[in-house]
């Protein structure tokens, strides 16, 4: 049933897919549509390879005493957590904290750049997730513990006009 099963889950999607677009309030044009899917596809990779944290969860992942959501609302307010608005609620993205669960050193100076530059911080998150000339096709997110690639390649793709 692998073919089958695979067929009836594209088929499932599709009709939940067309059911939202008819939810709509104004007419979605097909490229507007492509860029949703494409982002969905993007936070479904973080959520694969990296996980998709709670607020909790990051409160626990990085050891405080209180496991609520003020320590991940504090440092995502303050510019030092990349975040991903999803289903009416924040997850961040695991690929921003070390193994020890601290914030990796490159995430508040990318946010910084990203505000500069005119991006909305949760696009330059999923920016890390895409291969990039500027790093010879690499994704950012596997450059994470090189700060000044990482900063360098941003300032570079973040820089272009369009």
């Amino acid at each position: 049933m692998g073919q089958v099963g695979a067929l009836l889950r594209r088929r499932r999607a599709v009709k939940e897919y067309a059911a939202a677009l008819s939810r709509a309030r104004d007419v979605v044009s097909p490229a507007a549509a492509a860029a949703a899917q494409a982002r969905e596809n993007l936070i479904r990779v973080v959520r694969d390879e990296f996980g998709l944290h709670t607020s909790t969860q990051v409160a626990t992942l990085m050891g405080s005493r209180s496991p609520g959501r003020s320590l991940a609302s504090g440092l995502r307010t303050a510019g030092r957590l990349l975040f991903i608005r999803r289903l009416n609620a924040y997850q961040y993205p695991g690929f921003q904290f070390d193994g020890s669960g601290r914030i990796r050193p490159v995430i508040a100076p990318l946010i910084r750049l990203a505000k500069e530059r005119g991006w909305d911080v949760e696009d330059a998150g999923l920016w890390l997730l895409s291969g990039t000339r500027y790093l010879h096709g690499d994704r950012p997110v596997d450059h994470l513990d090189n700060p000044e690639v990482v900063l360098e390649a941003a300032g570079e793709a973040w820089a272009q006009k369009w």
